[in-house]
């Protein structure tokens, strides 16, 4: 998706996240944010950078960036030499917001949608699911701590894997039956996937709402809308943008 009726160069910041598949671009307004890009790493890349250095005509333009994938964001510094990209990293965040052993394999993404709920919450204690190639249960307490989560292989990751590894299966669709057991292959192909999936979620929840009852679950990604279906007994809020309410609150705490 590309919208260029939002004229770049007028703009003092864009936000800009990489992910492990795809670009996402976007800028703050007053009542939320506006995407001027969301497509996959492979469909059309070159009008992507045209949007980009459109941007660079502007020194007062900075992207600021989140990235889980370090070649992509090579390539983007390489092919829009004139634009200030601001990368963002785990290593930038105080050390009193964060309890996690190992920081310099955190994946900052992780830690901004969980900010982005945090700030969206009004500062409770939070619980993100973050469905994308990868799916992330994360947790940040209601002192804005960031305190970890789980890291699972993402929906369409386990599909491509039963279709490469048990081709004599059928595909999997993204229902769970109402019958138990299974009575079919399909039903109990069913279970064994969009059940687990569900189930596995609903309990790393559990553990996170052991440590704080009232902690606001949030579901965000590109598939939030498929597994959100899958979760019965867990009510959380839908928000698309976390990625990005956290990474205009990470740089603001930056700039103060």
């Amino acid at each position: 998706m590309i919208n260029r009726s939002h004229k770049t160069t007028q703009m003092n910041a864009l936000y800009l996240d990489i992910g492990n598949t795809s670009l996402k671009l976007a800028v703050p307004e007053e009542d939320g944010w506006k995407v001027l890009w969301h497509q996959r790493f492979e469909n059309d890349f070159v009008s992507f950078i045209d949007l980009l250095k459109e941007s660079s005509d502007s020194e007062k333009n900075v992207v600021y960036t989140s990235s889980v994938r370090k070649d992509i964001t090579r390539k983007v510094e390489e092919a829009v030499p004139g634009l200030h990209i601001q990368v963002l990293s785990a290593s930038q965040i105080p050390k009193q917001f964060i309890n996690y052993s190992t920081i310099h394999t955190l994946g900052l993404d992780r830690f901004l949608g969980c900010l982005g709920a945090f700030k969206v919450s009004n500062k409770s204690g939070v619980i993100v699911i973050d469905t994308g190639s990868a799916c992330t249960v994360d947790f940040m307490d209601k002192d804005g701590i960031y305190q970890g989560g789980v890291i699972m292989p993402g929906m369409d990751i386990l599909k491509k894997s039963i279709r490469r590894y048990l081709p004599e299966l059928p595909d999997v669709d993204s229902t769970v039956p109402d019958t138990w057991p299974g009575k079919s292959t399909q039903d109990s192909l069913r279970l064994g996937v969009n059940g687990m999936f569900g189930l596995a979620i609903e309990s790393w929840i559990g553990k996170f709402q052991m440590m704080d009852d009232n902690a606001v679950v949030f579901i965000t990604g590109g598939n939030s809308m498929e597994i959100q279906l899958l979760l019965n007994d867990t009510e959380c809020t839908h928000h698309v943008n976390l990625q990005f309410e956290g990474m205009k609150e990470f740089v603001e705490k930056m700039k103060g």
